[in-house]
This record gives C-alpha cells, structure tokens and sequence, in this order.
C-alpha cells in the first residue's frame, strides 16, 4: 500500500473501490467499500460493512464486524464505536460495538447477525458477532456507552489519490505537548514494528482531561514490512487535546492483525459524530489497533474533521 487517503466522500459517488471512512451522502448507488458513515435514506447498494458486537474470545476474524446498538437510542442515526473491556492482554482482533436497542428512527442500516458465506449483501448490515469466533480477521468496534443521546452522524473519510486541497481531513504528526488540537492526526507507527500487516490504532497516552476529536498517530521510523496503514501512539503528556486521539501501539509488537476500538465515555450528551475511545491501561500483548475511549463529559461535539491520510509504505 503506497497511500491511503481519508477524506470525506463527495455526492453521487458511483464505484468507490476503496476504505471510505465518510459520511455518506444521500444516493450512493454503488458503494463497494467500508462505510462508516451518517445514516441518510437511499442507500441501495452498500456492499461491505457489518456492524456486530464484540464477544470475547475472537481469535482471527476475517471479516468486519459491527456491533448492535445499544439499549435506549431514540434518534441515532450513525454508528457508534465502542468501549474495549479492561485489562486485554492478547486481544487479536478488531471490536465493533453493538448497536443500540430500540432504535426508532434508523432509516437505512439494518441490524442482522452475520451469517456465514454472505456472498453478496446489497446494504448496509449491522451484525451481532457469534460467540466465540475463531477465525475472524477483520474489524470489530466495540459497543457503545449506554446514555448516548443524540449522536448523529459518522464521518467518514475517502481514499483519493493526490488531493491538493482538501478542506476536511487533515493529516498531522503529533508533536510532544500539543495543548489543544482540534483535528484528526494520524500519527507514526513505533520502531521496530516487524510484520505488521494491517491498521493499527495505538492506545492514548495517560492523563488526558480533554480530548474533543479524534487524532491519529504518525507512522513510526523503521517499519520493515508494513503493507498496511498504521496509525501510531500520541505524545504523553496530552492535557487539553480537544479531539479524539487514537493511542498509541504498545512496544515490541511483531504481528499485530487487527483493530481495537475502544469504548466510549457514559454521560455524552450531544456528540453529533464518532468518537472513539481509548484503550485501558495495561494492554501487553495487543495484536491490533486499539482506538482510545472519549474522555467524560464531551458535551457539544458537533463533528470529526474529515482529514486525509497518505502513507508510503516502505514495503
């Protein structure tokens, strides 16, 4: 993988054959990627995004899975990432949370249980992960917080190639004692990081009071074999980030596979946008990405600034 691009997906977008991690605009025909998106009317043909709940002991998952919402939404209408158990210690796969019960208004994503060989879903599935998996491969979002009132959208960005000026998605390297940022950085993947083959979300650094946005870590110097996007740890030391920061990828992982989402604060009233929170401390021997939980009382977050990401990879 030479680049991956995360920028927010335009109207009537036809054949998109790559992640999109955007909000999804009303008449997407033929989306053929992953959506993590807004939930808007008309939506024909998404192909690719399964929404399940964790369960534990999921080995290898090869596939993503979306969570169930969880109980008492009444106006959701986007998907909600989730909060990763305390004290995993070899966790090798993605989460993706449950989607809330009693969801009311929900207009297009629909809640099913994965079912084996789905050849060819024609929408959006939000999907309950079978216990005890073992040979799921892919992403799995952990389930949301009870009491989330009115979150209403995911923002998700798109893959371009070669985007001069892009006004949503900014990619940034973390610098140390960064007070308030208030956009989305992608940061380095550690040293010494030998085959990692996928996206990895390093855990968020301790003591940080308040992050309103999501930041993604840069890719580390000295990755031999990477063959996939690596979004690495935040600087220690965050006091007042205004964002959400996706932490940082414990040291010494040799074949980390999968993504971790963490989850996501109680008590957050009016997050319009995804929020993903950060992983507990003590997490030895995480073989995916891990997405820090939002820290408490976020009360008007409006949206996740779209931003773009290009990495080269050295492989």
């Amino acid at each position: 993988m030479k680049s991956i691009f995360i920028a927010r997906i335009i109207d009537n977008i036809d054949t998109m054959k790559s992640i999109f991690i955007a909000r999804i605009i009303d008449n997407i025909d033929t989306v053929k990627s992953n959506f993590i998106a807004r939930i808007i009317d008309m939506i024909d043909t998404v192909k690719s995004i399964f929404i399940a709940r964790i369960i534990d002991n999921i080995d290898t998952m090869k596939s993503i899975f979306i969570a169930r919402i969880i109980g008492n939404i009444d106006t959701m209408k986007s998907i909600f990432i989730a909060r990763i158990i305390d004290n995993i210690d070899t966790v090798k796969s993605i989460f993706i949370a449950r989607i809330i019960d009693n969801i009311e208004t929900m207009k297009s994503i629909f809640i099913a249980r994965i079912i084996d060989n789905i050849d060819t879903i024609n929408s959006v599935f939000v999907a309950r992960i079978i216990d005890n998996i073992d040979t799921m491969k892919s992403i799995f979002i952990a389930r949301i917080i009870d009491n989330i009132d009115t979150m209403k959208s995911i923002f998700i960005a798109r893959i371009i190639d070669n985007i001069d000026t892009m006004k949503s998605i900014f990619i940034a390297r973390i610098i140390d004692n960064i007070d308030t940022m208030k956009s989305i950085f992608i940061a380095r993947i550690f040293d010494n990081i030998d085959t990692m083959k996928s996206i990895f979300i390093a855990r968020i650094i301790d003591n940080i009071d308040t992050m309103k946005s999501i930041f993604i870590a840069r890719i580390i110097d000295n990755i031999d074999t990477i063959n996939s996007v690596f979004v690495a740890r935040i600087i220690d030391n965050i006091d007042t980030m205004k964002s959400i920061f996706i932490a940082r990828i414990i040291d010494n992982i040799e074949k980390m596979k999968s993504i971790f989402i963490a989850r996501i604060i109680d008590n957050i009233d009016t997050m319009k946008s995804i929020f993903i929170a950060r992983i507990i401390d003590n997490i030895y021997r995480m073989k995916s990405i891990f997405i820090a939980r939002i820290i408490d009382n976020i009360d008007a977050m409006k949206s996740i600034l779209l931003h773009v990401l290009l990495i080269t990879s050295t492989q």
